[in-house]
């Protein structure tokens, strides 16, 4: 049988729960010829739009042969119990598993236990960090706190419910793309951590950039995201500095090898630059790069609290940054206010983000989606995972 291999504008149709659901193949913007689609370590996901009533657009991830695991099945029910939770759309999700889709395999063999999804538009936090190297930026102060609160606000609430997405990383979080709102969804969400969920076969060990020194023997469990959520707060946080965007490594902020290390001028630049935000900030990431294990890292609710200070504008920072020594005890920084407290700047006036709309995306009108990749000639266009 032939391979579920789609051209460019072509129809097909998903027969699943015994209901035919049509849908058309999207061109990818980068390569005409091809269809939208990225490759991954497990999967390759297309991009395709229903034609049924509606006109939504999915994403269709269609698993690798050593990954086309029975246990998906019921990972896609677990998952799809936990679709109404801030940041995990695309947990709304069905399993091509031969119970459910049986004459669609028929028809197409490697789409078994594949996965349809929405497909989450928007900015993935690796882009920004490429955007970097062409020289924009798309956050200034007041929209760095803006996006790190959002982002502490979804793992905070996951964290409530020890809920952990436990592979944290640049390219798996998704930015909304109005640039007044910053709001934060999360995808490849297949390996969550929660309660009554069976352990992965394969149990993640982080991403590099963002892996703790122990995440090796595996991080599936309820603070699997506590180190992870540390670092990418932290860039988000700092990434309003010229000189931490300058001097950023690459796919992630730290080169992996210098994590955690006792000297490390990065880190050293990006305390300087999140004191400027809050002194108990920064305290937060020294924190996490000296824990010995993930239970000794700061809790993602700590981060949010902190967060949620500053947004409300109860407290006034203390002028002087924070040195950047690790261990040195932190100066008294927070100074309540005796009067009703001015709303602070970023409510008055909303993140002036226009170069986000504007110089970036009429360079690349594709920069609203995950396709903002380098595409190769062959099929092979990004890393999804």
């Amino acid at each position: 049988m032939p391979p579920f291999d789609p051209e460019p504008e072509e129809t097909f149709s998903l027969r699943i729960d015994a209901q035919e659901r049509n849908f058309r193949a999207l061109r990818n913007p980068l390569a005409p010829t091809y269809a939208h689609s990225m490759e991954g370590g497990k999967a390759r996901v297309y991009k395709i739009e229903s034609l049924d009533a509606g006109s939504h657009i999915y994403a269709l991830k269609v698993m690798k042969s050593k990954h086309r695991d029975p246990g998906l099945e019921q990972t896609c029910n677990n998952l799809d119990k936990l679709k109404d939770i801030a940041g995990l759309d695309v947990c709304e999700r069905a399993c091509l598993s031969p119970s459910r889709a049986r004459d669609t395999i028929s028809r197409f063999g490697n789409l078994e236990y594949s996965i349809l999804m929405p497909w989450i538009q928007g900015k993935s936090w690796a882009d920004v960090l490429e955007m970097a190297k062409k020289g924009q930026n798309i956050l200034d102060k007041d929209g760095s706190i803006l996006l790190a609160s959002n982002f502490a606000n979804v793992l905070a609430k996951l964290e409530a419910n020890s809920i952990a997405h436990c592979d944290l990383s640049a390219g798996n979080i998704i930015i909304d793309p109005d640039p007044t709102k910053l709001q934060i969804e999360l995808i490849d969400v297949e390996d969550l951590f929660a309660l009554g969920f069976a352990q992965p076969a394969y149990l993640p060990l982080g991403t590099p950039g963002y892996q703790h020194k122990t995440s090796g023997a595996g991080q599936w469990h309820a603070r699997g995201d506590r180190f992870a959520g540390a670092i990418l707060l932290s860039e988000m946080l700092g990434w309003y500095d010229d000189t931490v965007r300058s001097t950023s490594y690459g796919e992630s902020y730290f080169d992996s090898a210098e994590l955690q290390s006792a000297n490390c001028r990065r880190l050293d630049l990006l305390i300087i630059s999140i004191s400027r935000h809050s002194n108990d900030l920064a305290t937060l990431l020294k924190r996490a790069w000296s824990s010995a294990n993930l239970d000794d890292c700061p809790a993602i609710s700590e981060w949010d609290q902190t967060m949620k200070k500053i947004r409300l504008g109860k407290y006034v920072v203390f002028e002087e940054p924070l040195k950047p020594t690790i261990g040195a005890k932190s100066p008294p920084i927070w100074t309540p206010l005796l009067k009703e407290p001015p709303k602070i700047e970023w409510e008055q006036n909303k993140p002036n983000l226009d170069e986000w709309n504007n110089e970036a995306d009429k360079k690349n009108p594709s920069s609203w989606d995950q396709s903002d990749q380098k595409a190769s000639d062959s099929k092979k266009t990004v890393e999804w995972e």
